[in-house]
């Protein structure tokens, strides 16, 4: 946890996110805030996959109040993206390039919850190959 209580994971180079990685990732983020819903910085910009397990366990609700997805290249959003859209949380979610626009927007004032679909950078659309599951992943879930 940072200065301003924003939480950040950074996962190691070349990850590929199993099941028991996410569940140890989410309690730690539980354990770390407590009763507090905070901020939560997600740097997966050299992130591999997520297993269709991992997808499960972030589909559940977090003590993460808004999280911000950070991201290097355009595979990491299309992975992004396909854990979004498996993802019923109303928590707001973003995928940023920017590292400081990504705190920029953890640390802004939040508006009040309301009950919407996962948004990928402030819209709740999803590219149509994300939306239809044809963006070509060879052996993917």
């Amino acid at each position: 946890m940072d200065e301003h209580g924003v939480l950040q994971l950074k996962w190691t180079p070349n990850t590929i996110i199993q099941t028991s990685d996410a569940e140890a990732a989410m309690q730690m983020v539980n354990e770390m805030c407590g009763n507090t819903v905070r901020p939560l910085l997600v740097d997966m910009a050299t992130t591999t996959s997520v297993s269709r397990g991992a997808r499960a366990v972030f589909a559940q609700t977090c003590q993460a109040s808004r999280i911000a997805l950070l991201g290097a290249s355009p595979v990491d959003k299309v992975i992004v993206n396909f854990v979004l859209a498996m993802n019923n949380s109303t928590r707001p979610k973003r995928f940023f390039t920017s590292r400081m626009e990504a705190m920029e927007w953890l640390k802004a004032p939040s508006p009040p919850e309301v009950n919407a679909s996962p948004m990928i950078d402030g819209t709740k659309e999803f590219p149509d190959e994300i939306a239809t599951g044809t963006f070509g992943c060879a052996g993917a879930p």
